[in-house]
């Protein structure tokens, strides 16, 4: 059963409400801008217009970096799935991989990401996570890989499955934060699903492990933050408590602004595939797990959690391209049965399929 741990007596702070979206495309424009600037008409999403009469979303480029940001900076309770994990953990391979394509294990077949079947939306077998898992045969041949990429916790759903394909298909664009980092914390996590799947998060690392190179690299700055959360579940142990506290760390000198904590294991490569370079920061105490120190970094290299790629669709004239990730997070009530006091935010994943108008040539690091 989910784990909450309770981290801090502060009281929590409710959402002020700016930034929530009024509908998708509004939510859309939040999550990519430049997207949103070459889209035209959004022709299939998992969102639906009524999800946002009773749902506050928040659209951005990394919902679970910055969910986690804006907990410990304004004081909300934190709500994570190990959906959340796998799909940050995927953004960051994505990255590599598309800058990297020479390191790209056998199995994978990245040259059949640009013959991607159409879609018919309008036929019975016109399901979109069909489809998705569908092109992700085509780009992945070795059946093993596709279900150790492909998420399949006690918490996940079929739009999830869309995402995690979409994310090994597509290409990341680049994230940037708000640098107004106050003296906050996070009242308490909630970790949602069974603690095995958080072990069976853990043991996914072992097959990036095997492909060597800067991969090794990758998970080893990962394990001893994944191992921690599947410890979490032990309850609030004075280790556990220490290690949700140093999940974010103001970090500001004077000439620059710092993102500090074991955040930063998640932010392992930029935009462009190339390792994000630590900020030297000797002036306060360096955070530390398992002997591996997690350096600062500079908040504007964060890379986003959604790609972008085409879809094509039959009957469209147009083209049409898929956005899909870790595209927001959503502010919750303290409570299922009190609505009053929304002081709760969980990262939130989902997609849309949109006609491409462009309007600036569209940069590519693959």
């Amino acid at each position: 059963m989910p784990v909450t741990l309770t981290l801090s007596e502060r009281s929590s702070q409710e959402w002020p409400g700016k930034s929530v979206a009024k509908d998708g495309k509004a939510l859309f424009s939040r999550t990519s801008a430049m997207d949103y600037l070459e889209s035209g008409r959004i022709v299939e999403s998992y969102f639906q217009e009524d999800d946002f009469k009773d749902r506050r979303i928040i659209g951005c480029e990394h919902g679970f970096v910055q969910a986690i940001y804006n907990a410990y900076r304004t004081s909300h309770h934190l709500t994570i799935r190990p959906e959340d994990i796998w799909f940050s953990i995927l953004s960051q391979l994505n990255v590599y991989f598309n800058a990297h394509p020479q390191a790209l294990p056998h199995f994978f077949d990245r040259k059949l990401r640009s013959a991607t079947p159409a879609l018919d939306l309008s036929a019975d077998d016109g399901d979109v996570a069909i489809y998705m898992e569908r092109a992700l045969a085509r780009h992945i041949t070795h059946p093993d890989l596709r279900a150790w990429a492909l998420p399949s916790f006690s918490t996940t759903t079929r739009n999830d499955r869309v995402v995690a394909t979409a994310l090994m298909l597509g290409d990341v664009k680049r994230c940037s934060l708000d640098e107004k980092l106050m003296e906050c914390n996070i009242p308490s996590v909630t970790l949602l699903g069974e603690r095995e799947d958080w072990g069976a998060l853990l043991h996914k690392l072992n097959m990036i492990e095997i492909w060597g190179g800067p991969l090794k690299g990758f998970v080893i700055s990962l394990r001893p933050i994944l191992r921690r959360f599947v410890t979490s579940f032990d309850g609030n142990t004075s280790e556990v408590t220490y290690f949700w506290k140093c999940c974010l760390r103001e970090n500001h000198p004077r000439e620059y602004f710092m993102l500090a904590g074991w955040i930063t294991a998640f932010c392992f490569w930029g935009y462009d595939g190339k390792r994000i370079p630590h900020v030297d920061s000797r002036q306060e105490g360096q955070i530390q797990f398992d002997g591996l120190v997690y350096p600062p970094l500079m908040v504007t290299a964060i890379p986003a959690a959604y790609v972008s790629f085409p879809v094509p669709l039959i009957g469209q004239r147009r083209t049409t391209r898929m956005l899909a990730g870790l595209v927001g997070f959503e502010v919750l009530p303290h409570s299922p049965l009190l609505h009053q006091r929304w002081d709760r935010l969980q990262p939130t994943s989902g997609w849309w399929i949109y006609e491409e108008t462009p309007t600036f040539p569209r940069l590519s690091f693959s």
